[in-house]
């Protein structure tokens, strides 16, 4: 059985002090300091904690201000509708992706299957966490981006827009067809960690391609959405007859 960490323990419990009311919107919660006292913690779990609750949107900091009550439940989730091209730029732009790491190297043996590619020329591999406007984690994502385009990885994440559409005005490149995959899976430890939610926490896989005219990928990305903060939605509709 995986042991559920303390600060996530700790967060449960002054989540439950907010949606009771002992906490209400506009009050401060505890220090750091004085949760240590009385929880018996470090102040790495402490602030590990405060930071669950910073992500949901219950709660936010400012210096000198402490942590105050801004929300008694979380936001309701991110709703992505499972349609074309423009939906899926929007959530580029609306989800802006903070990049924590980027390296060249190449691919491994699944990823070359998946990105249908037997070359061994490096490609661009960036890692990195997707925020909603209100500061929530949405997922964690990892972008694989070919050779002849590799110099624009320095460029995500501080230039607005989609990744595929900095390389359209660099290169004049545009994706003639996206292939989305979309399973369910819980995650890893390392995962839950970085998305600040319990190991074992359920959650949406998304492996999405974009693709030129020749059927080569321009760029493509390996996402994770925790299950409580991302939802497809389609809507169908019935023809006339």
């Amino acid at each position: 059985m995986t042991r559920i960490p303390r600060y996530h323990v700790l967060a449960d419990g002054l989540r439950s002090e907010i949606r009771s009311g002992r906490y209400p919107v506009g009050a401060q919660l505890p220090t750091e300091l004085e949760i240590c006292r009385t929880e018996g913690v470090s102040r790495h779990t402490a602030r590990d904690a405060l930071r669950i609750l910073i992500d949901e949107g219950l709660v936010e900091r400012r210096q000198g201000a402490g942590t105050k009550v801004i929300a008694a439940q979380r936001p309701a989730a991110f709703i992505q509708p499972l349609g074309g091209p423009q939906e899926l730029m929007q959530y580029a732009r609306d989800a802006r992706l903070e990049i924590s790491a980027t390296m060249r190297r190449p691919l491994d043996a699944w990823e070359s299957a998946w990105l249908e590619t037997a070359g061994e020329e490096p490609w661009a591999v960036a890692d990195g966490l997707r925020r909603r406007a209100g500061g929530e984690m949405l997922a964690r994502t990892r972008l694989f981006i070919p050779a002849r385009f590799a110099e624009i990885a320095g460029e995500i994440g501080a230039s607005p827009g989609a990744v595929q559409e900095l390389i359209e005005r660099r290169w004049g490149v545009r994706p003639a067809r996206i292939a989305q995959q979309i399973t369910a899976q819980v995650l890893d430890e390392e995962s839950a960690r970085s998305l600040h939610v319990k190991p074992g926490t359920a959650a949406l896989r998304t492996l999405r391609r974009y693709l030129d005219e020749q059927n080569r990928v321009i760029v493509a990305s390996d996402s994770l959405h925790p299950a409580d903060r991302f939802a497809y939605e389609m809507t169908y509709h019935r023809d006339g007859g």
